[in-house]
């Protein structure tokens, strides 16, 4: 008999704890799922944040890169390449561009149909006016040197007094 009041009580003990903890272990379980979800938030969020530097890191080093061969003079942009250039009789046909870093222009004239073939080159940056004018004939290369500037005029034009004329042009800025 006092085995059974003793198993009896066990029984109730043991009914007792398991109704008294079992609150506190489902809101401790509660408590550790809400910390897992936070803690795979802001890792998917700290993910996001190494995906964008490491794209930020790349630029930055393509723009290194960029600026070594600037530098160096080693990029170029061809900005006409063998375009007729028909010409009015003592006149030109000029061309608008931009230079974003010093460098040079050159300006070849593959063929003419005049002797009397020039290329100008004007610029203006930061008070320095640039003006020069090479006579190159029925064909030849011209080089000018230039700054950084939002407006760079090229013309290619002639002298001629009775006829116009035809020129094949190439301009490439190297920087």
């Amino acid at each position: 008999m006092i085995l059974g009041v003793f198993c009896a009580i066990m029984v109730l003990a043991t009914v007792g704890a398991v109704a008294y903890y079992s609150p506190i272990v489902s809101s401790q379980q509660d408590q550790i799922n809400s910390l897992n979800n936070q803690g795979t938030a802001q890792l998917s969020s700290l993910n996001a944040q190494i995906t964008q530097l490491q794209g930020e890191v790349s630029d930055l080093q393509n723009k290194l890169s960029d600026s070594y061969g600037v530098s160096g003079l080693e990029m170029s942009t061809v900005w006409l390449s063998d375009v007729t250039v028909n010409q009015d009789v003592g006149a030109g046909v000029w061309y608008q561009y931009t230079a974003t870093y010093a460098g040079y222009i050159t300006v070849n004239i593959q063929t003419s149909t005049t002797s009397n073939q020039y290329v100008q080159v004007t610029w203006t940056s930061n008070g320095v006016n640039y003006s020069n004018k090479v006579t190159v004939g029925t064909m030849g290369t011209a080089v000018f040197p230039v700054l950084p500037s939002s407006n760079v005029k090229v013309t290619i034009g002639n002298t001629n007094l009775l006829n116009g004329a035809t020129a094949t042009v190439s301009i490439t800025y190297t920087y």
